[in-house]
């Protein structure tokens, strides 16, 4: 069972029109190779039925009030921002920040609170799942009595804002709508593209706990020989 499998039908069996749930962050290369940085912002958005009431458009739809009271009993943190119409599909729209774990410990998490970004020297970017938000994410499906077809999707906009460019290992997920796997990436400086995750990154931060997504070959190498 996927992260997002659990995340997808505790979110979007409310109920909703449909089964899309959406995460993204702006990630600036210059947030991973700084320690003084703890988190990063991110999106969450999930498709409802509408975003006002049939009856009375000035009030919101029954869709949107229960994504609204169920959301932050899965992710505390998460505020609602606003809820629009884009190609004919209606979403709910969440603001979260998604913390920044440097210790390379699959079983310790920065937060439990919301999903984790990941970051040491050789494995610069993955994703943390912590045991904690899967367990509300399972109580919320329990309780909801939801649907499991669903379309999901975790991307993260990476930009290269420092002065070089930054040379990387993709190990399985999307660049700017490329499938690659284990391929070699160099991003340049002021540059950036778009990456998002594989269904096997995603088992695989659900089963390990967390998962690297782009790694440096080089200083892995160095740092195992």
């Amino acid at each position: 069972m996927r992260v997002f499998q659990l995340a997808a039908i505790a979110l979007t069996g409310l109920a909703l029109s449909g089964c899309k749930t959406e995460l993204n962050a702006d990630i600036p290369l210059s947030s991973l190779l700084d320690s003084e940085v703890t988190s990063v912002p991110g999106t969450l958005r999930l498709e409802v039925l509408n975003c006002n009431d049939y009856e009375d458009s000035r009030q919101p739809s029954d869709s949107l009030v229960k994504a609204q009271e169920l959301l932050p009993t899965i992710f505390p943190d998460a505020e609602f921002t606003e809820c629009y119409s884009q190609n004919m599909t209606s979403w709910a729209e969440f603001s979260l920040e998604l913390p920044i774990d440097r210790d390379n410990d699959s079983e310790k998490f920065a937060s439990d609170d919301s999903f984790n970004v990941t970051t040491t020297e050789n494995l610069p970017l993955g994703v943390a799942a912590p045991p904690a938000l899967i367990e509300r994410m399972e109580q919320a499906r329990k309780s909801e009595m939801m649907m499991p077809d669903f379309e999901y999707n975790i991307a993260f906009n990476v930009i290269n804002d420092t002065d070089a460019a930054f040379p990387v290992t993709v190990l399985s997920a999307w660049a700017d709508d490329t499938p690659l796997t284990f391929q070699g990436l160099d991003i340049p400086a002021g540059e950036q593209f778009t990456l998002r995750l594989s269904d096997v990154a995603i088992d695989r931060a659900i089963y390990n706990g967390e998962v690297s997504v782009l790694i440096d070959f080089e200083k892995l190498l160095e740092q195992r020989g």
